[in-house]
């Protein structure tokens, strides 16, 4: 507990690493019921990334976009890469724009299915999102703490 807040800390036992995502941008928005200009925010781009279990990380204009989205698991069928034969990699949507003005990002995560629902506990995106904010945002050397809040 942390002022009352859940938390967790841990160490990867893998880095994480980008894989190839073929998917075009605006059809994944479109298949979270998002419009093309909601996707994506600074030099954040929707990207595929795994510490071990693969994730489509894909970065959202605000808090706002992020609450609204419904995932069409049709269209995610047809688009999103697969985890293992059997399942589709999970989008995990973030944003800059936070509830809490200590977070560093706001994320959801859903997991593809009938129906599709949302999963709180996420360390496994958690672990590959890192790779995602290593790409994109380059913080120096040393040690960063950011704290990363998930749900509605």
């Amino acid at each position: 507990q942390h002022d009352g807040a859940t938390f967790a800390e841990f160490d990867l036992a893998k880095l994480p690493e980008p894989l190839k995502l073929e998917a075009d941008p605006v059809a994944i928005g479109a298949a979270l019921g998002l419009a093309p200009h909601e996707i994506g925010f600074e030099n954040h781009r929707v990207a595929f990334w795994s510490a071990g279990v693969p994730y489509v990380t894909i970065p959202v204009a605000n808090i706002e976009a992020a609450g609204r989205i419904r995932l069409d698991n049709q269209a995610w069928s047809e688009l999103a890469p697969r985890k293992s034969e059997w399942a589709f990699a999970s989008p995990y949507v973030y944003c800059r724009e936070t509830v809490n003005h200590e977070s560093a990002f706001h994320v959801r995560m859903i997991v593809p299915g009938t129906p599709s629902y949302e999963d709180p506990a996420t360390g496994s995106a958690a672990a590959a999102f890192a790779g995602a904010i290593m790409h994109f945002d380059a913080p120096t050397d040393g040690v960063s703490q950011l704290w990363i809040e998930q749900g509605l």
